[in-house]
């Protein structure tokens, strides 16, 4: 790794131990996470495509310190890859590994807004999903629990049919062989021996 972000640990002080720190904060109030009020977490470490590091947050005025020194005092949601974009639209669309115009596109086929509570709803959802964590969703009816669900569930659907570098195919020729192996060219062979 010789990238720029791959060098920051010589530069930043703490680098490690603070990402670290967050990381867990993040996983404890992960397994934690009430909407029901509108006192939940909202400052978020993720990776952009290029695996540099990124920060989710509502308001840089109430990330803190140690955090806000990793990106030298200065809100990255401010930096060039935010201009003219909704911020978490990006962020999302980094962190389910879609483009940022099929999110979009997505959201304008539903006629949906994409709020700050949603998208962290989404956040989490995809969290629970890539740790395996059981999930429960409550609420009264007509607050979007299904709504969320297929939502994400098109997102997902979206990253199998746009992403060239995820590749299922083989995953199914893997699976179909090992099949016709187990299933059918033994049989035929314990059948007809001299073949």
């Amino acid at each position: 790794f010789t990238g720029h972000f791959y060098c920051l640990n010589e530069t930043i002080k703490n680098l490690g131990s603070t990402v670290m720190k967050q990381m867990i904060l993040e996983a404890s109030r992960l397994v934690q996470i009430n909407f029901r009020s509108d006192n939940y977490q909202r400052q978020y470490l993720v990776y952009d495509p290029h695996f540099s590091l990124q920060l989710l947050h509502s308001d840089f005025n109430y990330v803190p310190n140690d955090l806000k020194q990793l990106f030298k005092n200065s809100d990255p949601l401010k930096g060039p890859e935010f201009i003219g974009k909704k911020i978490f639209i990006k962020c999302l669309s980094w962190l389910i590994n879609i483009s940022y115009n099929e999110f979009e596109k997505l959201l304008d086929e539903n006629k949906f807004i994409l709020t700050e509570s949603f998208a962290y709803k989404l956040f989490h959802v995809h969290e629970r999903k890539l740790t395996r964590l059981p999930l429960i969703i409550e609420g009264e009816t007509g607050v979007g629990k299904t709504f969320l669900i297929k939502f994400y569930a098109s997102l997902l659907n979206l990253t199998l049919i746009n992403d060239r570098e995820l590749s299922v195919a083989p995953h199914v020729i893997e699976n179909i062989s090992q099949w016709l192996l187990t299933n059918v060219i033994i049989n035929i062979f314990e059948k007809q021996p001299l073949l």
